[in-house]
């Protein structure tokens, strides 16, 4: 069966408009959440986190996450394509850091398997751009 562009619809939709759950569930699901300090209409984290997180509040994201360090919601402050909250995994993946022990990623080399499939990656990233 092809896809179709309605297909493509619903699965945007049922991946990023979920019942609304937890602030941790939902920044784990989503990875990345934009944030922005101006307030017109309303603050970006504040627009994406209402319809997804239960009895949201405009700041709770701020209030729950101390911005020093470790933090319960398991999130840091970085850039991805905006400056926003990323997941500790996700940030990993952004910055591969072997040598600087980036915890969500360790000091150990990767095994064998993994190695191959990032050169398999690289090869054709390389070949096609």
């Amino acid at each position: 069966m092809p896809v179709t562009l309605d297909h493509l619809r619903r699965l945007a939709i049922s991946q990023s408009l979920f019942v609304p759950t937890t602030l941790k569930r939902v920044l784990h699901r989503m990875g990345f959440v934009q944030a922005d300090p101006i307030r017109a209409p309303a603050r970006a984290q504040d627009l994406i986190l209402r319809h997804r997180v239960k009895d949201y509040r405009v700041g709770d994201l701020e209030r729950c996450y101390p911005g020093l360090g470790r933090n319960s919601l398991g999130v840091e402050e970085d850039f991805f394509i905006n400056y926003g909250f990323v997941t500790r995994k996700m940030q990993a993946l952004m910055h591969p850091r072997m040598d600087a022990g980036v915890p969500a990623a360790g000091c150990l080399p990767w095994p064998a398997g993994q190695r191959k499939r990032a050169q398999l990656l690289l090869d054709f990233v390389r070949e096609r751009g």
